[in-house]
Order: C-alpha cells, then structure tokens, then sequence
C-alpha cells in the first residue's frame, strides 16, 4: 500500500488524505469524514474557486494594493488564467492562494488538469488583477501563493509580473513547473532567470504516470524536486544541482506509513467533520 498523509487545516478543521483514491479513502474514513470531496494539486474543490467571469476579466479588481510607488516598479502584464482558488494545502507549503495559467505545451500523459492544456482557452486577465484576487482578504490567513499551470513559463510575461507583484506584497512564491531547472537555466532568458532569482520555491520537472508511488510531500511524481532559494541560487550560478535518478526510489508497495502534517502534495481525499 502507498503511503498515506493526513494534513489538518488549522484554521477549517478539514483533513486532507494523500495516497489513497477516492474508494479506498471512502472506504477507510467510513463515518469519519463527512462528504469527502477528491482534489489534487492544481485540481481544487469547486468551493475554493474564485468566479473570474465575476471578477471581471482584464481589469483591475478590488483588494488591498500596494503603495502606488510600488505598482509602478512592476510590469503590467495581459495573460490567459484558468483558474484561481485559495486555502489550498496541495500546492505548496501551508495554506495558500493559488493561480493556474492557461496554456501548456507539454501536455503530460496522465495530467489531472488537462483543460489547461489549450492556450487559448481561459480568462483573459490583467496581472494586476490576478494579484489583487490572489491577495484578496477571502484567502486569508495564507502562507503564500502559489502559480502553476498548465505551464506558468509558456507565458513568461505574465508569470514575470505576477512574480514582481507578489515579491512586491511581501509573499512568499512557489512556482510549478514541468520544465526541469537545469533546463529552465540553459534557456539563458534573462525573464527566465529573473523570475527563478525571485521566487521562493520552485518545484519541477514533468509529471510521470508511471513513477507516482512512493511521491514526497508537494510532488506528482518521483522525478521531481523541491527547489528552494539556495539551490535554485546554485543553478543560477552554474553549480550542480540534485537530478531524477529514478532507478535508485524504493518502489515497495507494501511499505506504509502514516504522517500527520500540513504541508504535502499528491493524490487527496478532502473532508471535513
């Protein structure tokens, strides 16, 4: 049996259990969790979803802003969003206010969101807009935000500005992507290498289907990394960095462990009660 994870929201009093799907966890937490919901990373329940038709679309929206000499530092951006939650506990660490991009010209087999594959799909937004829901008073109390995709570097400019702005707001970043680091650095994009000198964490590499037993906290799949400041640092500056050696995981599946934490990623059951 894969391992199994249970995070407590402190805050809702929901818990989230990664390593089963949906008929075994209904089967174990029988009379347990009320109305277990199935979510996954970039995959929230309905309820968390902000309504961007609402929002307006391209637009500024209502939300704390900051300083005016600050607004003017960071580039405004028009980018395509598939979706915008918050009190995520999947996408990163704590409770976070998460954006997804739409667009991904990597297409994993076995993606759980694949209608953020298509680039012209989505709400059209301004960055701006996308930062002021993101820190919008419904999300709080949050740990950071959190942008992934589809594939949140298919649109560097917006992913730049929205970056510039949370940095701006004080927040902590985690980025998504499918897209190994090392690769991301031999692409020699100075918009690239700003946003990795920015953010806070990166987790990367594509998803594999086949490699999905076993998975540490935050991750889809075994092949990839947490990659915070310091190694990404690292990478910036030419030094080696960690690589997928998927020979060498331990793909026991009658190993089981039982972990009570708030801060993985995976395949979930959500209830509360």
């Amino acid at each position: 049996m894969p391992a199994l994870t249970v995070i407590v929201d402190d805050v809702t009093g929901e818990a989230t259990v990664e390593g089963l799907d949906p008929r075994e966890a209904g089967a174990l937490f029988a009379g347990v969790f009320a109305n277990p919901l199935a979510v996954n990373c970039a995959l929230p329940p309905r309820d968390t979803e902000v309504d961007l038709g609402a929002s307006g679309g391209v637009g500024a929206v209502g939300g704390a802003r900051p300083a005016p000499e600050q607004r003017a530092a960071v580039k405004e951006a028009i980018g395509r969003v598939a979706r915008l939650y918050h009190s995520s506990v999947v996408d990163g660490p704590g409770r976070r206010s998460v954006v997804a991009l739409q667009g991904c010209p990597i297409r994993c087999p076995g993606c759980h969101v694949p209608e953020t594959h298509d680039q012209a799909a989505g709400t059209r937004m301004a960055s701006g807009a996308v930062l002021d829901l993101l820190s919008a008073a419904t999300g709080a109390p949050r740990d950071g935000v959190t942008i992934l995709g589809g594939e949140p570097f298919a649109q560097l400019d917006m992913l730049s500005a929205l970056v510039a702005g949370a940095k701006e707001r004080e927040a902590h970043v985690a980025v998504y992507s499918g897209y190994a680091l090392p690769a991301l650095v031999r692409r020699d994009d100075p918009r690239v290498n700003a946003v990795l000198r920015q953010i806070d964490l990166l987790v990367d590499g594509p998803y594999l289907r086949d490699h999905t037993h076993g998975v540490a906290p935050y991750r889809g799949s075994a092949n990839q990394f947490m990659r915070e400041r310091a190694e990404l640092d690292d990478a910036l500056a030419g030094r080696p960095v960690r690589h997928a050696d998927l020979a060498r995981r331990d793909d026991d599946p009658t190993r089981r462990t039982l972990i009570v934490n708030r801060r993985p990623c995976g395949q979930r059951q959500r209830g509360g009660g």
